[in-house]
C-alpha cells in the first residue's frame, strides 16, 4: 500500500500569512514616505530645524494611518492564519489517520475533537502576536520616524548632501532598521515583522509534523517513513528514504528500523532539527511500501545531499539580497528619486547574475531535474513541458467569430473528471499545486486552466501546467487570448505575493514562441522565466488598476 502526501494548499495558505507581515511592514514605510514628502523638500535645505519641527506635529496623522494598516492586515492575516491550522492541518491529520487505519485493517475513526484543539492553537499563536504587534508597533512606529527626521536633519546641517539625497539615504535607513519589537536575551533585535512570521514558520510546520505523526500514536504504530529531498543536513542524510522509530533500531520482516536519537533526533542541529525540512510518515511495515524515488534522488549520494544544502542556503542568500533590493526600489520610486532607482537596478542585476551562475552549476537548488525518460515500446517518450500557444494578446478574451471581447473572471477551481472530457491532461492529479480555472463572466464553462506554486526560495511563481480548453483548439475554436490570460494570472499571482517573476519548463520547440510572445527569457535547458517589463505588461495588459 502505497503511502501519499495531500497538503499542497497547507504550504501554499501558509506562506500567505507570512506574506501579510511583510506588505504590513512596507506599506507603513510607504505611509511614512508620502509623509515625509508632503509639500516638497524646500525647508529641509532652507530651515531644517523648522521642516523637522513641522514633520513632527504630523506624526499622530501617521500613526492613526498606521494603526488602521495594523488593524486591517492583523484581520485578515488571523482568518487566513486559521484556515491553515484548524482546516488544512485536520485535513493533514484526517489523511494520515484514514491511511494508517486503511493499512492497519481497524475501523478507528480520527478525533474530531483534534480540530477543536488546533482552533484554540491557532487563535492562542495569533492573540499573542497581535498583542505584541499592537503594543510595540506604533510605538516603533514613531521612534523610526523621528530617527529618520534627525538623519535628514543631520545630513543637510552638516553640509554633507543635497536634501532629496539626505532624506532618501535617510528613508533607506529606517528600511534596514526595521519596526523594532523587542531585544531578547541574547541582545538580537527582533523586528516586528521578522518576530511574526518566525512564529507563523515554527507554528505551521510544528502542526505539519504532529498532525502526520498523530494517528501513528493513536492507534499503536511508532515506526515511519522518512522524508526524501535533494539536500539534507549532515545527520539527516542517511535517513533519507529509510523506515525509522522514535525508539530503538531493530530488524522487522527483513526492514531495517534506524534509531532517530542516534541521529540527534531533539537537538536543534539533529535529524528533525531547526530549519530541517524533513518529516515522517506512519508506515506499517509489511503493509505500506515506500513510494517511488523520481531518478534525481534515486542515485542521490549523502556528499551530493550536503553539497545540494550548501547550495540552497547560497541561493537564499541571494533570494534574501533580492527581494531587499526590491523593497528599496518601492521605496526609491515613492521618494521620486530616479537616481537612487538606478543604482538599486544595476545592484539587482549584479545579485541576478550570481543566482544564475548558481543555479546554472546545480540546478536542483530550484527544484530543475533531469527529465525522466518514459519507454513506450521501443520509443523513448520524454515528459513534456508547457506547451500552450499563446495565439493572441486581447484585454480578456474575444470571440473568434464575431471579434467581440468578452469579460473573464478567474476563480480557484478543484478538478473533476466530469468537467474535464477529452483535456489533455489529467488535472485531478495535481494535488501539490494551486488551480485557478478561467470563464466568461457569470458563465460556468472553462476556458482554460493554470496550476502554480509559490516559491519562495526563488521568489517567483512556477508555473507547473496551463492548458486551454479543448472547444478553444486550433483556427475553429470558441475563443483566442486564452493562453496569455493565464500567465497574467501567474504574474498577478507572484505580484500579490511579493514576488517578482514567474517561470516554467517550455516544450523545447516552443521557447521561441515563448521568447517572442511572452517576452520570457531561457534560465537553462528548457527552463523559461517572465521577469522585469514582460512581467509587467502583462499585468497591466490584463489588470487595469
Amino acid at each position: 500500500m502505497e503511502i501519499k502526501n495531500n497538503d499542497g494548499n497547507y504550504w501554499i495558505k501558509s506562506k500567505e500569512v507570512e506574506n501579510l507581515y511583510h506588505e504590513l511592514s512596507m506599506e507603513m514605510m510607504k505611509n511614512i514616505v508620502r509623509r515625509l514628502k508632503q509639500r516638497g523638500t524646500a525647508d529641509l535645505i532652507e530651515n531644517p530645524y523648522v521642516w523637522q519641527l513641522e514633520k513632527l506635529n504630523d506624526m499622530h496623522l501617521i500613526t492613526e494611518e498606521n494603526v488602521k494598516l495594523i488593524s486591517k492586515y492583523s484581520g485578515v492575516a488571523e482568518d487566513v492564519f486559521r484556515d491553515v491550522i484548524a482546516n488544512e492541518g485536520y485535513k493533514i491529520y484526517q489523511d494520515s489517520h484514514q491511511q494508517l487505519a486503511q493499512a492497519l485493517k481497524t475501523n478507528a475513526q480520527p478525533n474530531y475533537l483534534v480540530q477543536d484543539s488546533l482552533n484554540s492553537l491557532a487563535k492562542q499563536t495569533m492573540f499573542e502576536v497581535n498583542n505584541l504587534i499592537n503594543t510595540t508597533l506604533p510605538k516603533a512606529i514613531q521612534k523610526n520616524y523621528k530617527q529618520t527626521l534627525e538623519s535628514a536633519v543631520a545630513s543637510v546641517v552638516s553640509g554633507t548632501k543635497s536634501d532629496k539625497k539626505a532624506l532618501s539615504e535617510a528613508v533607506l535607513k529606517m528600511y534596514e532598521r526595521g519596526f523594532t519589537a523587542f531585544k531578547d536575551r541574547g541582545g538580537k533585535t527582533w523586528t516586528v515583522e521578522r518576530y511574526a512570521q518566525t512564529v507563523i514558520r515554527t507554528t505551521t510546520f510544528r502542526v505539519y509534523r504532529e498532525m502526520r505523526e498523530r494517528s501513528a500514536d493513536e492507534l499503536g504504530v511508532d515506526t515511519y517513513y522518512y522524508s526524501a529531498k535533494s539536500s539534507a543536513r549532515e545527520l539527516c542524510a542517511p535517513l533519507q528514504h529509510q523506515i525509522v522509530t522514535k525508539g530503538v533500531a531493530r530488524t522487522i520482516n527483513g526492514e531495517r528500523v534506524l534509531s532517530l536519537p542516534d541521529y540527534g533526533y531533539g537537538s536543534p542541529g539533529g535529524c528533525l532539527g531547526i530549519n530541517c525540512g524533513h518529516y515522517l510518515t506512519p508506515f506499517v511495515v509489511g503493509v505500506n511500501y515506500k513510494p517511488e524515488l523520481p531518478e534525481y534522488l534515486e542515485n542521490l549520494t549523502e556528499e551530493q545531499a550536503k553539497q545540494n544544502a550548501l547550495d540552497k542556503a547560497r541561493l537564499k542568500a541571494f533570494d534574501r539580497e533580492v527581494r531587499i533590493n526590491k523593497d528599496k526600489q518601492i521605496l526609491a520610486k515613492e521618494l521620486g528619486d530616479k537616481e537612487l532607482q538606478a543604482k538599486l537596478k544595476l545592484k539587482e542585476k549584479t545579485f541576478k547574475t550570481g543566482r544564475k551562475s548558481l543555479i546554472e552549476k546545480n540546478p536542483t537548488v530550484i527544484g530543475k531535474y533531469p527529465q525522466k525518460v518514459l519507454t513506450k515500446g521501443d520509443e523513448k517518450v520524454y515528459n513534456k513541458g508547457v506547451d500552450i500557444k499563446i495565439d493572441k494578446f486581447t484585454n480578456c478574451l474575444e470571440d473568434k467569430k464575431t471579434g467581440k471581447e468578452i469579460n473573464t473572471e478567474i476563480k480557484p477551481y478543484k478538478p473533476k473528471s466530469k468537467d474535464l472530457q477529452g483535456w489533455k491532461f489529467d488535472w485531478t492529479k495535481e494535488t501539490d499545486s494551486n488551480i485557478s480555472a478561467l470563464y466568461l463572466e457569470n458563465d460556468k464553462v472553462i476556458q482554460g486552466l493554470i496550476a502554480t506554486r509559490l516559491d519562495s526560495s526563488s521568489n517567483a511563481v512556477y508555473v507547473k501546467l496551463v492548458e486551454t480548453a479543448p472547444h478553444n483548439y486550433g483556427k475553429d475554436g470558441e475563443y483566442a487570448g486564452v493562453g496569455a490570460h493565464l500567465f497574467a494570472h501567474a504574474c498577478k499571482e507572484a505580484k500579490d505575493n511579493n514576488f517578482d517573476a514567474v517561470y516554467f519548463d517550455s516544450k523545447t520547440k516552443l521557447k521561441d514562441h515563448y521568447a517572442k510572445t511572452l517576452g520570457a527569457t531561457v534560465l537553462f535547458g528548457d527552463r523559461m522565466i517572465i521577469e522585469d517589463e514582460a512581467f509587467n505588461y502583462l499585468i497591466k495588459k490584463y489588470y487595469k488598476e
